[in-house]
């Protein structure tokens, strides 16, 4: 149940619809819950991403954007598959359109010099996702709030065992995670204010995912690993790596 290699196979696919859909800052309440309710029936050729607050578009202002990607180069079928995600607000603007999977592609983004990011994650089961997203659109519209990113999980993600993988949150409805980015003093002022908001969401997440996650400490490797795979990993990391030189990240002791 744990990774040690990796084998890549390029597989042929078709074009696919991939773009941005936004809607205003002040539907955030409505949008949110619609979005979270489509995708839980959704056509799985349907991947979706909702972010807000994007503090370099407007910060509490900035639109709504949905980001969808529908793989398959059907019109009339991803159109029916996107059109309820473009009814759940009033559409500023659509860019959705018929790409080749290699352009949807992207570079992974490196801060500029001294540009720090603090980034927190959790995950949100299905009876909790109405608390959860009111709280966001709550936050969202607050003075200076973070980036707010929302992923919907589901599909394929959630059919594959907990304990198949180092992944273990497979149940999970939504990822929700926050962002803030600027110099160190700045990064570091705001996390009070990031405390604040995560103590409001802790009753109703779980987990946390490695990769949106920027400290290390105990209880988050503890959100990250629970602990049938933390102990799954320690047993690998004691045949494998029994000096722990593997160990700046979220660090499994041997």
């Amino acid at each position: 149940g744990v990774v040690t290699a990796f084998e890549f196979a390029a597989h042929s696919t078709s074009d696919v619809y991939f773009g941005r859909i936004s809607v205003p800052a002040a539907e955030a309440a409505t949008v949110l819950a619609g979005w979270a309710e489509y995708l839980r029936t959704a056509p799985e050729e349907l991947t979706s991403i909702l972010e807000l607050a994007n503090p370099f578009a407007g910060g509490n202002a900035a639109p709504i954007e949905i980001r969808v990607a529908f793989d398959g180069d059907d019109a009339e079928q991803a159109a029916q598959t996107i059109d309820p995600i473009r009814r759940l607000g009033t559409v500023l603007d659509d860019d959705v359109t018929l790409k080749s999977y290699a352009d949807v592609l992207v570079d992974g983004v490196v801060p500029p010099p001294g540009i720090a990011l603090f980034t927190r994650s959790g995950f949100v089961d299905e009876t909790s996702v109405p608390e959860v997203l009111r709280i966001l659109a709550e936050v969202g519209a607050s003075e200076r709030p973070p980036f707010i990113g929302v992923r919907s999980l589901g599909g394929a993600i959630s059919r594959v065992p907990a304990d198949a993988t180092a992944y273990a949150h497979r149940p999970a409805e939504l990822m929700v995670l926050t962002t803030v980015a600027g110099p160190k003093p700045v990064v570091d002022a705001a996390r009070p204010g990031i405390d604040a908001i995560w103590a409001r969401l802790a009753p109703h997440v779980t987990g946390a995912y490695a990769n949106f996650l920027a400290t290390a400490t105990e209880a988050d490797v503890a959100a990250v690993y629970p602990a049938a795979t933390y102990e799954r990993l320690a047993e690998v990391k004691r045949q494998y790596d029994p000096g722990n030189l593997f160990s700046g990240n979220h660090n499994v002791r041997p």
